[in-house]
């Protein structure tokens, strides 16, 4: 019995935090943007790839950090609440505008992953998250940077209608 005790003394019985395993990693985003409304409608489609180089959307290389900072905000808790900041614009509505984007990330382990907003203001939020809104600005800001600059409702994720009132004088 005390042969076991002093075993069990110095064992190590911590417990490790859970690894990302393999399955976890990011084999695919697909971002689909569009906007219809008065004017000529139109819609943009990413494929967002992991290769033997890192990532690519068959046109350009593509930040594997981006594509990691995605996965992340996607798993992170929701943003319970549309940030102060952002109230006052958010009450305001308009006709004749209807922005959408979906992101599907498939995971290694062929776990799918969906992200949807229809907003019309600048950052778009909020977003649904399998099923769970979230008022996360970042998750906006980095669907954004994955697409190209010209892309249909970039600068909307990005907040440049409000960036460009702000620094007015």
């Amino acid at each position: 019995m005390s042969a076991l005790l002093i075993l069990l003394a110095f064992a190590d019985v911590s417990v490790a935090a859970p690894r990302i395993g393999s399955g976890d990693e990011v084999a695919r985003v697909h971002i689909q943007s569009g906007w219809v409304g008065l004017g000529t409608p139109g819609t943009i489609v990413i494929e967002i790839v992991r290769t033997t180089r890192g990532f690519s959307d068959g046109t350009r290389a593509i930040d594997a950090a981006l594509v990691e900072a995605l996965r992340q905000r996607l798993r992170a808790r929701p943003v319970a609440t549309l940030p102060a900041a952002l109230t006052t614009h958010y009450q305001s509505h308009w006709t004749d505008d209807y922005p959408e984007v979906e992101v599907t990330v498939t995971l290694r382990s062929r776990r799918v992953v969906r992200a949807t907003t229809r907003d019309q203001h600048d950052y778009m939020l909020p977003w649904i998250v399998d099923g769970k809104t979230t008022f996360d600005m970042e998750l906006s800001s980095i669907v954004a940077a994955l697409l190209p600059h010209d892309a249909i409702n970039r600068a909307r994720l990005e907040g440049a209608s409000l960036r460009s009132r702000s620094s007015r004088p």
